[in-house]
């Protein structure tokens, strides 16, 4: 019951176009009931500035498919996904690699697109289903994606790709045969040829190759923690002082990441930052405003980025806007292209452009828009360079 009344509240079933915007507004709600932020509506817009209603939609990729009755669009199945990315136990990590780099329609949450009779062949790996994925050979055909449909790998099977395995199956690193993560205890490490190897640790699990060379639970709230190499607490917690803790809120003390780190930690809810030196004791506020003070873009707000900021030599800059679509871009310009751009330099100048992902739609001569890399525009559509594989 409580299913059906909140597909209602959300004005019934998710149309193909709505499809990047739902998954988006799931993924912000359970972000909040996680404590990864305090409002719904901070993440939603952080997101978007991101380009994740595009990157998490199905833009016009399977547009001829669906046209020519290879595909089906399931509304059904899109409120399953919905719900489920929303419900989804903050144990999970969310969105998927797959998700980000296939399309959610790849993942087993989000299988909306239903693949109709095609004979076998296939075009992408949505058209074999779930159990099958789609064979391609690029030394016999470079000059579209077409294959024919395959089972999935079973245990032992080599695979050319981690998403060809089974339904729960992943790929060793070591010899790329499909086989069931290793469960809590199991042994994560092993030796080839002299060189070590980590074994896929089951969801939920980290493998502790400095200690007990097992796979170990991820640290729940209260647990004890000492950092991502060591011990590590599960997603939406924060090792702080030794024990895994939620996200803190506003007002409350926090110690501040290195500012001069390419991953700083975050022991703020991600509204907000901790506004202090380097690993010193701050206070959790707000993220800074256009042409408010910062130390790096973490204390700036969605769409903005740190100017100027020299915090090694404790030189504060000033959180500004990130250039946009047609504004100049280039190694010699210090401002960056906002999340979901690209510093073209096809035509001259650099400028920033929309970036069109590989199945969309595109023209041979694009002013305001890319194909993202390792694509270019053939027959109307950004196309891999003879891929190794499918999508």
């Amino acid at each position: 019951m409580a299913l059906v009344l909140g597909l209602a509240a959300c004005g019934g079933d998710v149309a193909k176009e709505a499809l990047g915007t739902e998954v988006v507004k799931a993924l912000c709600a359970r972000a909040e009931r996680c404590g990864q932020y305090a409002q719904a509506e901070a993440c939603e817009q952080d997101f978007r500035q991101r380009g994740w209603e595009e990157r998490l939609g199905l833009g016009g990729r399977h547009d001829d498919a669906l046209q020519a009755g290879r595909l089906r669009y399931d509304e059904e199945a899109a409120n399953r996904c919905v719900e489920a990315l929303r419900e989804t136990s903050c144990a999970r990590i969310l969105p998927t690699a797959i998700a980000f780099e296939w399309g959610i329609e790849n993942t087993p949450e989000c299988r909306v697109l239903i693949p109709q009779d095609t004979g076998g062949t296939c075009l992408s790996q949505v058209e074999c289903g779930a159990d099958r994925y789609c064979n391609y050979d690029a030394r016999q055909n470079t000059a579209s994606c077409e294959g024919t449909c395959f089972p999935r790998g079973g245990t032992g099977d080599i695979m050319p790709h981690p998403a060809f395995c089974e339904s729960g199956l992943v790929p060793s690193l070591d010899t790329s045969q499909c086989m069931r993560p290793i469960e809590k205890d199991g042994l994560c490490t092993r030796t080839l040829d002299g060189s070590p190897y980590f074994m896929p640790c089951a969801e939920g699990l980290w493998c502790d190759a400095k200690g007990s060379r097992r796979c170990q639970p991820l640290g729940e709230e209260g647990q004890a923690c000492a950092g991502l190499e060591e011990a590590p607490c599960r997603p939406f917690l924060t090792c702080k002082d030794g024990t895994c803790r939620s996200l803190a809120k506003q007002g409350a003390s926090c110690w501040a990441p290195d500012h001069t780190s390419a991953l700083p930690s975050r022991e703020c809810q991600h509204e907000l930052f901790c506004d202090a030196a380097s690993l010193t004791l701050g206070t959790c506020k707000p993220r800074r405003s256009e042409r408010g003070l910062c130390r790096d873009s973490l204390d700036c707000a969605g769409g903005l980025y740190c100017a100027d900021a020299r915090p090694e030599a404790g030189v504060s800059g000033i959180c500004m806007t990130l250039a946009g679509v047609g504004d100049a871009c280039g190694p010699s310009l210090p401002r960056t292209c906002a999340h979901g751009l690209a510093c073209s330099r096809d035509y001259g100048t650099g400028t920033c452009q929309r970036v069109v992902r590989e199945g969309d739609r595109c023209q041979l001569i694009m002013r305001d828009a890319t194909c993202e890399a390792g694509t270019s525009c053939q027959s109307g559509r950004c196309t891999r360079h003879a891929p190794d594989f499918c999508r």
